[in-house]
């Protein structure tokens, strides 16, 4: 009950020239984003026993890719880099 009463004071001392500066409006985006209720950390969906064929994957299969297969910007910069 408090933060809804906080909240309204904020608001109220902000519309009271019925004007909405930048600051005032970050200050109360802010405030609000402070008082809100915390997120529930997202649920486990695998165990590690079952991310174990996933995690044998080549982490990088792009650094076996052919220069055919780039992007013609890709090309460029390759030529363009510093050596």
């Amino acid at each position: 009950m408090a933060k809804k009463e906080l909240l309204a004071g904020i608001e109220a001392v902000i519309n009271a020239d019925r004007r909405v500066s930048l600051h005032e409006f970050v200050v109360l985006s802010l405030v609000r984003h402070q008082l809100a209720a915390p997120a529930k950390p997202p649920a486990a969906r695998a165990r590690l026993a079952e991310l174990e064929a996933e995690a044998a994957v080549d982490p990088a299969p792009s650094s076996r890719t052919p220069a055919r297969a780039r992007t013609p910007a890709e090309r460029a910069a390759k030529r363009c880099a510093w050596r």
